[in-house]
């Protein structure tokens, strides 16, 4: 593949609920631009894009993945993503190396969760999108309804720009409504012909709605238009690409990405109205001191470069997958790490198409390439020409929600465990192992059951470690609902100097999370004042193991208000003791109870449920 410069760069990444057809999509433009000699299919196990062993097996994508596509002249860096939010690792992944997105919707099971997700997370960092009405050759395809659907649960500002000749199984072709012309696939072929006459109404009336959306975006142009004026093609084209540049329009595309149709039209559309990269705004970054500054998308200035994704993979190797924002990237070019304060030497440039990789000559800003031997550089480091030495923000990866405990066959899996998990958590940072000091068990966390019984699977099948999931133990906690007082004397004589402490305290609960709070209410010299601190040793260890069951007491405030000592026999150790065990005896009359683990939960469902 040869090199392009930003004003042919498209980075699109492609998103959507599981199931409606986003790698099926992928494949039909790589069958369409060449690239296949036939049409992948992910349930026959054919797919270009998914060929992970978890992805063959489930039928489903479990990993982003970069698909360049070269098409009129351009390059659209197409990234597939994960349909499933245990995936979401990789979602965000995908989306920081782009653009602009393409949401696919499923024409027959309508507006799904992880579309109305996507679109939030494209909203919120304000990129340019799409929509893609797939699936439309399907048995009860109501096309008008999901448009309407789209129309009413995203913007209004969606329109049409392709309409299908057809629906369900009569879906025979595509009418491209900026153009007025009609496709009609003929097995393989695209033949262009008239636009069928029962459409042709509805054709000019969403030309029609088309032209009021993107002329909005354009004030000289809306006035001649007002005015009675003739909007040409070419006017209309810009308008159009200012607007979806703005996210003030947002394109719907149709197709049947099984059957092969529809694939040149949107490629097609997507060359003429998505924004290249050279047209897109600086990008925000801090300089050395710290400083917000903005980075222009322009080849001549110096480089800087965002690192997205780490790929490690039998078939690929390790390999760090980067986005150029400025600059032009040749090999042998020394960068600095910006965030791990280090330099990194650029071996050899490779672009990536799924599971093949091609070697490069440069690279230009605006594109993605990947780069093997990194010594210190993975995802979210920013490299950078010492010229401009700046850092890009990062990603913001969720917290785990679900863990579980490992348990390893052996001594040896216990031991290849560290040195497995590192190189996958370079590659997943939504994944995480710990070792848990409360009850001494190894911890995995992750987004999901299936997200953390793939994990459990790449360590096995990559790296040998045979190990099995069971329920982590219950982190409970205890505290109590009253107030109680106690007393305890420690005395201890055993021939030599003695040990003696009396200690009086009191015990009330807080709020929860605000832990332990200790008060000295001592006066007059009841206890010495350097015995105060050895009380509230004794009751912060007392602390770590309640009278219940024997777990962490949380939420209580002790006072000790009173006491006696000994001028000889009284010791730090004493106190401790004394006071270790008043506050037992204290929170035994206190009402005490188990605290359970609470979790916050955020639910989606469409609007038709709720």
């Amino acid at each position: 593949m040869k090199s392009y410069t930003s004003d042919k760069i498209r980075n699109i990444v492609v998103m959507g609920h599981g199931g409606s057809g986003k790698t099926s999509l992928l494949e039909m433009f790589l069958y369409r631009s060449g690239v296949s000699s036939r049409l992948g299919s992910i349930d026959q196990g054919t797919s270009m894009c998914n060929y992970d062993p978890e992805e063959l097996k489930r039928l489903t994508t479990v990993s982003m993945k970069l698909v360049p596509i070269e098409w009129n002249s351009s390059k659209i860096n197409f990234i597939d993503t994960p349909g499933y939010a245990d995936f979401i690792g990789e979602i965000l992944c995908g989306v920081r190396g782009a653009d602009s997105g393409l949401i696919m919707i499923n024409a027959v099971a309508g507006i799904e969760v992880q579309a109305q997700k996507a679109w939030r997370i494209l909203s919120e960092l304000e990129m340019p999108r799409g929509f893609v009405l797939n699936k439309c050759d399907r048995e009860g395809v109501k096309f008008e309804s999901a448009v309407s659907n789209i129309k009413n649960t995203f913007s209004k500002k969606a329109v049409l720009l392709h309409l299908p000749i057809g629906i369900g199984p009569d879906f025979r072709g595509i009418i491209d409504i900026l153009s007025g012309k009609a496709y009609f696939y003929e097995g393989e072929k695209s033949v262009e012909k008239e636009v069928p006459p029962e459409l042709k109404d509805r054709v000019n009336e969403l030309r029609t709605e088309i032209t009021e959306s993107a002329v909005e975006s354009d004030d000289s142009l809306m006035e001649k238009y007002l005015e009675g004026g003739e909007v040409t093609s070419e006017e209309l084209d810009k308008a159009l690409r200012s607007a979806i540049l703005k996210s003030e329009l947002y394109p719907i595309f149709c197709s049947a990405s099984t059957k092969n149709i529809g694939g040149n039209e949107l490629l097609n559309s997507l060359t003429e109205v998505f924004p290249v990269s050279s047209e897109l705004p600086p990008v925000k970054a801090k300089d050395k001191d710290n400083n917000e500054i903005e980075v222009k998308i322009d080849s001549n200035a110096p480089l800087t470069a965002f690192v997205f994704k780490n790929i490690s993979e039998p078939q690929l190797g390790e390999l760090a997958l980067l986005k150029i924002i400025s600059g032009k990237l040749v090999a042998g070019m020394e960068l600095q790490n910006t965030v791990q304060s280090g330099s990194e030497r650029m071996g050899h440039l490779l672009m990536i198409r799924a599971k093949n990789r091609e070697e490069v000559s440069e690279a230009y800003a605006g594109d993605i390439v990947a780069m093997a031997k990194l010594k210190k550089t993975g995802i979210n480091d920013s490299l950078a020409d010492s010229k401009l030495p700046v850092v890009f923000a990062k990603i913001d990866f969720p917290e785990p929600v679900v863990d579980y405990s490992i348990k390893t066959e052996t001594r040896k899996d216990q031991e290849k465990l560290g040195n497995a998990f590192s190189k996958i958590l370079s590659g997943d940072p939504t994944i995480r192992l710990h070792m848990d000091p409360e009850f001494n068990q190894t911890i995995i966390k992750g987004m999901g059951d299936v997200h953390i019984d793939i994990t459990m699977s790449r360590m096995k099948e990559r790296y040998g470690v045979e190990a099995k999931l069971d329920k982590p133990l219950i982190p409970y906690r205890e505290t109590i609902k009253g107030k109680s007082e106690a007393m305890f004397r420690h005395k201890k004589q055993t021939g030599g100097a003695g040990q003696f402490g009396e200690v009086s305290l009191k015990v009330v609960p807080l709020a929860r999370g605000a832990k332990f709070e200790f008060v000295d209410d001592i006066f007059g010299g009841a206890i010495p004042r350097q015995f105060i601190p050895s009380c509230e040793k004794g009751i912060i260890d007392a602390l770590k193991e309640g009278v219940l069951a024997g777990y962490p007491v949380v939420d209580v405030q002790a006072t000790v208000f009173d006491g006696k000592y000994h001028p000889v026999d009284s010791k730090d150790i004493a106190f401790q003791i004394a006071s270790r065990t008043a506050f037992k005896m204290a929170m035994e009359k206190a009402k005490p109870i188990l605290l359970e683990p609470i979790m916050i939960v955020e639910i989606t469902v469409p609007d038709k449920y709720t």
